[in-house]
């Protein structure tokens, strides 16, 4: 197997791990948001540490990925996975192309979960900050003695 073959084999089978990573990745999101809706600071912390390990995983890929594509004398985004892909032959183009898509689509997803934890968070803190200061909120206080 030639060098070039070998790029593409760890591309694809990066592209696979991406895919198992990132689906991982969404499902603990949404743990998050469950914990987060239930204030229960203890499962936060537990989900949160495995987020963590896991977004270090896929930065690890990511950077392999990059690695890859700037072996193969493109750039390392969207466009250079294009020319990549556009050089494979037909039938390994679709079942690749399936992959990235499937890929990409997972990113949104965690993307848009990611989003909707974020506002859960800041209307969490915006009520939270208006419980301890009142007064700065405009809103009822009691008058202090």
């Amino acid at each position: 197997m030639n060098n070039v073959q070998q790029g593409l084999r760890a591309l694809v089978n990066g592209i696979k791990q991406d895919i198992i990573y990132y689906t991982r990745f969404q499902a603990l999101l949404k743990e998050q948001q469950v914990a987060m809706q239930r204030h229960d600071s203890e499962k936060l912390v537990k989900v949160n540490q495995r987020h963590e390990k896991l977004y270090q995983l896929i930065l690890a890929q990511a950077k392999k990925r990059k690695a890859i594509l700037l072996k193969f004398g493109v750039t390392a985004d969207n466009a250079g996975i294009e020319t990549v892909f556009n050089s494979l032959n037909h039938v390994s183009k679709g079942r690749v192309y399936e992959l990235w898509q499937q890929l990409e689509q997972l990113t949104r997803d965690c993307q848009q979960q990611n989003e909707i934890n974020g506002r859960l968070l800041a209307a969490q803190h915006e009520l939270l900050n208006k419980l301890i200061h009142p007064q700065d909120s405009g809103e009822y206080a009691p008058a202090a003695l």
